[in-house]
């Protein structure tokens, strides 16, 4: 009999999953392991694993051997996989009560699943910083650890630029006062500082050091998109989340999905800091990555991020329906009236009258560099009660 499982957590990735947790429809949890590696597919054992048993195994107090001699339920599977550009694969019952011996892992073999994982766990204690691995799957990496330069600095800016905006949502319910301290580069921005065998992989670290917990604040970003790719599977769901976080973050994650996409192949991140066990370790196949990205491309309404602004005109071209304003920290934005019926520039006072303005901003990508361009469209406009020096009517 044939069962149906969905990808949920890679717990050791080298190349492809030696180590991987599953669910099917019903939500029942299996762990997978690799048993066999033959040409053209690889071989997994699985068995059914509670929430209960998988923590006390992703904590360490049991080891890979105890998990498979001694399953909750008494029943193996087997799956031949050939890739995992699918993300679900089909498990078959064996007859046997027993797994073959030689499939069986070596007693302590958590110590040796743990070992490739926890580098990226000591390297965060080593340098105090939270740490990212980002791998990629490009065709030219078959073979070896290479990958063209416009496809690695595409993933790079994709992935940084997602997670500025994961991040500038992820605080935008703070107080402002709050929100202005954490608002700044060195707590979303990530440097590389080395790259790894395992098709092409990406070493990263956070700019910004922890906190007593050994917390950094790009951890906010990162749960943010762990949200969404946990959800990647569900279109329901990801829809939903998604227009709870629209604006510029929707935006970014976006092209991020185009970009997997366009690459015609996988790409998984790892993450970690200091004062945890394991890492977190999410992945996305090119064709979740097409499939999400043709459904949130065409709704335009996701990107488009509301904003306030406040401050005084200095230049109104009421013709064009343009407009530059100068806000109460001497920001200047530069705009243009949106389709709004009956808004209108007309009477708009320069210089000395204080104006609110709501707002509908976009980003306009620039491909193939990093400069960022904004589209700002005045939605709806108030006087406030304020005047300075010598006012010029429009």
């Amino acid at each position: 009999m044939n069962t149906q499982i969905f990808l949920k957590d890679i717990l050791l990735y080298y190349d492809t999953p030696q180590l991987f947790v599953a669910r099917d429809a019903v939500g029942t949890n299996y762990i997978c392991m690799v048993v066999e590696q033959n040409e053209g597919f690889d071989n997994y054992a699985c068995i059914q694993i509670s929430e209960k048993k998988l923590g006390y195994f992703s904590n360490g107090h049991i080891d890979l051997r105890a998990v498979f001699v001694s399953p909750e339920i008494k029943k193996y599977y087997q799956s031949k996989i050939h890739d995992f550009e699918l993300n679900f694969f089909e498990i078959t019952s064996l007859e046997n009560e027993e797994l073959p011996d030689k499939w069986y892992p070596d007693e302590g073999v958590v110590i040796k699943i743990d070992q490739g994982q926890s580098e990226i766990v000591a390297e965060s204690k080593d340098k105090a910083k939270t740490i990212v691995y980002l791998s990629l799957n490009p065709p030219e990496s078959a073979n070896e650890p290479k990958i063209n330069t416009l496809s690695l600095a595409e993933a790079l800016l994709r992935f940084q630029t997602m997670l500025k905006y994961a991040y500038k949502k992820s605080i935008a319910q703070i107080p402002y006062a709050s929100r202005k301290q954490l608002n700044v580069q060195e707590n979303y921005q990530l440097d590389v500082f080395a790259f790894a065998p395992g098709s092409f992989k990406v070493k990263m670290q956070s700019q910004s050091y922890p906190n007593l917990f050994g917390e950094t604040e790009i951890i906010r970003a990162l749960l943010l998109v762990d949200q969404h790719v946990d959800n990647i599977d569900n279109v329901d769901s990801s829809l939903k989340l998604l227009s709870e976080n629209k604006g510029h973050f929707a935006n970014t994650y976006i092209n991020f999905l185009k970009y997997i996409a366009e690459s015609k192949s996988k790409l998984s991140y790892s993450w970690a800091f200091s004062s945890i066990k394991s890492p977190i370790t999410k992945q996305i196949t090119s064709d979740q990555a097409q499939y999400l990205y043709e459904i949130f491309n065409q709704q335009d309404e996701l990107k488009e991020e509301k904003i306030e602004l406040i401050g005084y005109f200095d230049k109104v071209d009421e013709k064009y329906g343009k407009w530059r304003l100068v806000d109460q920290e001497n920001n200047t934005h530069n705009g243009e009236l949106g389709e709004v019926e009956g808004l209108t520039l007309k009477g708009v006072i320069i210089g000395t009258k204080l104006y609110k303005l709501l707002c509908i901003e976009k980003i306009i990508e620039v491909v193939g560099t990093s400069e960022e361009k904004k589209s700002i469209q005045l939605m709806e406009l108030k006087q406030l009660e304020s005047e300075r020096g010598t006012e010029q009517r429009h």
